[in-house]
């Protein structure tokens, strides 16, 4: 599991996947990866855990979560990893390309 998150400035408009707001220049976003999606599931369980294990990945696969690994989105709603795991933060500059990201994962 990697403990980098990956986070940049948005630089135009455009729709944020995981919350369906617009995401106006300067927004934060980050990168939802695996492990990201790992945290997101391991949550949403915990949040859950009164229903049938059968309902939360129900739920979890009504998100369509795992089809935006590797997407950006805006930090407040992609952002599942524990706090304590922004100790492995990098922030991505307007120069930094997709191979900088995938060297950084």
């Amino acid at each position: 599991m990697s403990d980098t998150i990956v986070v940049r400035m948005a630089q135009r408009k455009s729709l944020c996947q995981f919350s369906k707001k617009i995401i106006e220049p300067d927004t934060m976003l980050t990168l939802f990866t695996q492990d990201q999606y790992n945290s997101y599931k391991m949550k949403i369980k915990q949040f859950l855990s009164r229903l049938p294990e059968e309902i939360v990945e129900i739920i979890i696969e009504k998100t369509n979560y795992k089809y935006y690994i590797n997407q950006w989105g805006i930090l407040d709603y992609v952002d599942w990893s524990e706090d304590s795991r922004w100790q492995g933060f990098q922030f991505l500059g307007y120069e930094d390309s997709e191979d900088d990201i995938d060297d950084l994962i």
